[in-house]
């Protein structure tokens, strides 16, 4: 189970899924294992820029309601 994740709300846990999936997609095999749900030490909401925050082993993103990432 990644921390974090319980605490989100089932519309932030839809998105996170959704940005998640196409976060996998953009990259190529060394990524995606870089990436996998196994890395992901952390994930939680933050309200104040509209985005959930994945904090993975290696560096971390903010997933986007518009279904992007930074």
């Amino acid at each position: 189970m990644i921390k974090g994740y319980s605490k989100l709300h089932e519309n932030e846990k839809d998105l996170f899924k959704r940005v998640y999936n196409h976060h996998l997609a953009s990259m190529g095999i060394e990524q995606k294992k870089l990436h996998s749900i196994e890395n992901i030490k952390e994930v939680k909401a933050n309200y104040e820029e509209r985005c959930i925050e994945v904090h993975y082993k290696h560096e971390w993103y903010k997933y986007h309601p518009d279904l992007t990432w930074s």
